[in-house]
Protein backbone atom coordinates (compact mmCIF):
# COMPACT_ATOMS: atom_id res chain seq x y z
CA UNK A 1 0.00 0.00 0.00
CA UNK A 2 1.05 3.38 -0.92
CA UNK A 3 1.58 6.16 1.61
CA UNK A 4 1.00 9.72 1.42
CA UNK A 5 1.29 12.14 3.90
CA UNK A 6 -1.05 15.20 3.81
CA UNK A 7 0.24 18.53 5.52
CA UNK A 8 -2.89 21.63 5.70
CA UNK A 9 -4.81 23.22 7.98
CA UNK A 10 -8.02 23.49 6.11
CA UNK A 11 -9.85 20.68 8.23
CA UNK A 12 -12.87 20.17 5.56
CA UNK A 13 -10.34 20.12 2.57
CA UNK A 14 -8.12 17.46 3.96
CA UNK A 15 -11.23 15.65 5.30
CA UNK A 16 -11.93 15.53 1.72
CA UNK A 17 -8.78 14.46 0.28
CA UNK A 18 -8.02 12.15 3.19
CA UNK A 19 -11.93 10.17 1.94
CA UNK A 20 -10.80 9.85 -2.08
CA UNK A 21 -7.14 8.72 -1.10
CA UNK A 22 -7.82 5.77 1.36
CA UNK A 23 -10.61 4.87 -1.06
CA UNK A 24 -8.13 4.66 -3.83
CA UNK A 25 -6.29 2.36 -1.32
CA UNK A 26 -3.84 4.92 0.07
CA UNK A 27 -2.70 4.55 3.50
CA UNK A 28 -2.99 8.11 4.84
CA UNK A 29 -1.32 10.58 7.39
CA UNK A 30 -1.74 14.82 8.22
CA UNK A 31 -0.11 17.03 9.92
CA UNK A 32 -1.86 20.60 10.46
CA UNK A 33 1.40 22.74 9.89
CA UNK A 34 5.07 21.81 8.58
CA UNK A 35 6.82 21.19 11.75
CA UNK A 36 4.16 18.69 12.32
CA UNK A 37 4.73 17.50 9.01
CA UNK A 38 8.29 17.35 8.89
CA UNK A 39 8.40 14.90 12.42
CA UNK A 40 6.25 12.76 10.75
CA UNK A 41 8.17 12.29 7.81
CA UNK A 42 10.94 11.92 9.39
CA UNK A 43 9.35 8.98 11.88
CA UNK A 44 7.89 7.54 8.92
CA UNK A 45 8.59 8.35 5.53
CA UNK A 46 6.08 8.35 2.79
CA UNK A 47 5.81 7.70 -0.91
CA UNK A 48 4.29 11.42 -1.58
CA UNK A 49 3.70 14.72 0.44
CA UNK A 50 0.70 17.07 -0.29
CA UNK A 51 1.37 20.38 1.00
CA UNK A 52 -0.50 24.00 1.35
CA UNK A 53 1.79 27.11 1.35
CA UNK A 54 0.31 28.80 4.15
CA UNK A 55 0.12 27.46 7.45
CA UNK A 56 1.13 28.68 11.22
CA UNK A 57 4.54 27.99 12.48
CA UNK A 58 6.42 26.18 9.03
CA UNK A 59 4.89 27.17 5.94
CA UNK A 60 4.60 25.00 2.69
CA UNK A 61 7.49 26.44 1.17
CA UNK A 62 9.89 26.61 4.10
CA UNK A 63 8.93 23.00 4.15
CA UNK A 64 9.47 22.01 0.92
CA UNK A 65 13.22 23.30 0.94
CA UNK A 66 13.38 21.15 4.07
CA UNK A 67 12.41 18.09 2.29
CA UNK A 68 14.35 18.18 -0.68
CA UNK A 69 17.67 19.13 1.49
CA UNK A 70 16.88 15.83 3.52
CA UNK A 71 15.21 13.78 0.86
CA UNK A 72 16.00 15.09 -2.35
CA UNK A 73 14.36 12.03 -4.56
CA UNK A 74 10.92 12.73 -2.49
CA UNK A 75 7.57 13.49 -4.89
CA UNK A 76 5.97 16.82 -3.94
CA UNK A 77 2.63 18.17 -4.89
CA UNK A 78 1.42 21.82 -3.81
CA UNK A 79 -2.17 23.28 -3.13
CA UNK A 80 -3.23 26.36 -2.65
CA UNK A 81 -6.26 28.53 -2.21
CA UNK A 82 -4.41 31.65 -3.15
CA UNK A 83 -4.56 33.02 -6.39
CA UNK A 84 -2.76 36.05 -6.55
CA UNK A 85 0.16 36.79 -8.24
CA UNK A 86 3.05 36.82 -5.95
CA UNK A 87 1.56 33.05 -4.78
CA UNK A 88 1.09 32.28 -8.57
CA UNK A 89 5.31 32.71 -9.11
CA UNK A 90 5.87 31.07 -6.40
CA UNK A 91 4.13 27.98 -6.77
CA UNK A 92 5.58 27.95 -9.94
CA UNK A 93 9.21 28.32 -8.87
CA UNK A 94 9.08 26.11 -6.34
CA UNK A 95 10.43 22.67 -6.57
CA UNK A 96 7.82 20.32 -6.67
CA UNK A 97 6.56 17.85 -8.90
CA UNK A 98 3.00 19.39 -9.09
CA UNK A 99 1.03 22.48 -8.09
CA UNK A 100 -3.10 22.38 -7.62
CA UNK A 101 -5.14 25.81 -6.66
CA UNK A 102 -7.73 25.33 -4.79
CA UNK A 103 -10.87 24.20 -5.10
CA UNK A 104 -8.80 20.97 -6.38
CA UNK A 105 -10.03 19.46 -8.91
CA UNK A 106 -9.93 16.08 -7.96
CA UNK A 107 -10.08 13.60 -11.29
CA UNK A 108 -6.85 16.02 -12.08
CA UNK A 109 -5.52 15.71 -8.72
CA UNK A 110 -5.76 11.88 -8.00
CA UNK A 111 -4.00 11.24 -11.46
CA UNK A 112 -1.15 13.04 -10.49
CA UNK A 113 -0.97 11.36 -7.39
CA UNK A 114 -0.96 7.82 -8.71
CA UNK A 115 1.63 8.78 -11.22
CA UNK A 116 3.89 10.49 -8.67
CA UNK A 117 3.62 6.87 -6.31
CA UNK A 118 6.91 5.12 -5.32
CA UNK A 119 7.55 1.82 -3.33
CA UNK A 120 6.96 1.93 0.31
CA UNK A 121 9.75 -0.68 0.71
CA UNK A 122 11.57 1.29 -1.28
CA UNK A 123 11.21 4.43 0.66
CA UNK A 124 11.67 2.77 4.12
CA UNK A 125 15.15 1.22 3.24
CA UNK A 126 16.02 4.49 2.17
CA UNK A 127 15.31 6.39 5.67
CA UNK A 128 16.79 3.48 8.33
CA UNK A 129 19.94 3.14 5.54
CA UNK A 130 20.42 7.52 5.68
CA UNK A 131 20.02 6.91 9.37
CA UNK A 132 22.51 4.39 10.17
CA UNK A 133 25.12 6.35 7.18
CA UNK A 134 24.47 9.13 9.57
CA UNK A 135 25.68 7.65 12.86
CA UNK A 136 29.48 6.67 12.86
CA UNK A 137 29.09 3.90 15.12
CA UNK A 138 26.68 2.10 13.48
CA UNK A 139 29.49 1.98 9.89
CA UNK A 140 31.78 0.16 12.74
CA UNK A 141 32.84 -3.27 11.90
CA UNK A 142 34.96 -5.88 13.08
CA UNK A 143 37.56 -7.30 9.99
CA UNK A 144 40.21 -9.23 10.84
CA UNK A 145 39.94 -8.39 14.48
CA UNK A 146 39.92 -4.62 14.02
CA UNK A 147 37.16 -2.36 14.30
CA UNK A 148 37.10 -0.29 11.24
CA UNK A 149 34.56 2.72 10.41
CA UNK A 150 33.24 2.44 6.69
CA UNK A 151 32.55 5.06 4.64
CA UNK A 152 29.22 4.10 3.66
CA UNK A 153 27.24 1.09 4.72
CA UNK A 154 24.70 -1.19 2.26
CA UNK A 155 21.35 -2.24 2.67
CA UNK A 156 20.72 -5.74 1.95
CA UNK A 157 17.08 -7.93 2.27
CA UNK A 158 15.42 -11.07 1.23
CA UNK A 159 12.94 -10.63 -1.84
CA UNK A 160 10.63 -12.85 -3.54
CA UNK A 161 11.66 -14.31 -6.18
CA UNK A 162 10.13 -15.37 -9.55
CA UNK A 163 9.90 -19.30 -8.46
CA UNK A 164 8.44 -17.96 -4.92
CA UNK A 165 11.72 -18.71 -3.16
CA UNK A 166 13.58 -16.11 -1.48
CA UNK A 167 16.80 -14.52 -3.09
CA UNK A 168 18.95 -11.46 -1.09
CA UNK A 169 19.14 -8.23 -2.91
CA UNK A 170 21.34 -5.52 -2.28
CA UNK A 171 21.73 -1.82 -2.88
CA UNK A 172 24.40 0.05 -3.07
CA UNK A 173 23.00 3.56 -0.51
CA UNK A 174 23.16 6.73 -2.39
CA UNK A 175 21.64 10.31 -0.20
CA UNK A 176 20.08 11.40 -3.83
CA UNK A 177 16.74 9.39 -2.99
CA UNK A 178 15.38 9.51 -7.14
CA UNK A 179 18.77 7.66 -7.70
CA UNK A 180 18.58 5.26 -5.09
CA UNK A 181 14.84 4.30 -6.03
CA UNK A 182 16.56 3.95 -9.67
CA UNK A 183 18.80 1.27 -8.11
CA UNK A 184 16.44 -0.41 -6.11
CA UNK A 185 14.19 -1.26 -8.48
CA UNK A 186 17.11 -2.62 -10.74
CA UNK A 187 18.19 -4.84 -8.05
CA UNK A 188 14.81 -6.32 -6.81
CA UNK A 189 14.14 -6.79 -10.47
CA UNK A 190 17.26 -8.57 -10.92
CA UNK A 191 16.70 -10.62 -7.52
CA UNK A 192 13.44 -11.93 -8.31
CA UNK A 193 15.04 -13.46 -11.81
CA UNK A 194 18.00 -14.92 -10.31
CA UNK A 195 18.22 -18.28 -7.96
CA UNK A 196 16.93 -18.36 -4.60
CA UNK A 197 18.74 -19.20 -1.33
CA UNK A 198 19.77 -22.54 -1.23
CA UNK A 199 19.10 -24.67 1.85
CA UNK A 200 22.94 -25.15 2.65
CA UNK A 201 23.56 -21.89 1.78
CA UNK A 202 25.43 -19.69 4.93
CA UNK A 203 24.05 -16.45 5.85
CA UNK A 204 26.67 -14.19 7.57
CA UNK A 205 25.07 -11.63 10.24
CA UNK A 206 26.02 -7.90 10.00
CA UNK A 207 29.32 -7.35 12.64
CA UNK A 208 27.64 -4.65 14.41
CA UNK A 209 29.15 -3.87 17.67
CA UNK A 210 26.93 -5.60 20.11
CA UNK A 211 26.56 -2.39 22.16
CA UNK A 212 25.42 -1.02 19.54
CA UNK A 213 22.91 -3.99 17.95
CA UNK A 214 19.91 -3.24 15.57
CA UNK A 215 16.84 -4.51 14.31
CA UNK A 216 18.78 -3.60 10.65
CA UNK A 217 20.50 -5.94 9.09
CA UNK A 218 23.63 -4.18 6.99
CA UNK A 219 25.81 -6.08 4.42
CA UNK A 220 28.93 -3.36 4.39
CA UNK A 221 31.11 -2.97 1.29
CA UNK A 222 34.82 -1.55 2.46
CA UNK A 223 35.30 1.95 -0.26
CA UNK A 224 36.78 1.18 -3.10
Amino acid sequence: MKSILVIDDEEQLVKMVCTMLEREGYRVSVAENGKQGMRLFRQEPVDLVITDIFMPEKEGLETIRELRREFPGIKIILITGMTDSKTRRQMEAADVDAYYYKPVEMTDFLAAIKKSGVSVTIGIVYAISRAANSVPELRLRIRGGDVIEHELVHPSFTVLAEDELFSFCMIDYCEDFGRFTELARERIAASKRSAAISADATIRPSCTPTALSTNYAITTRAPA
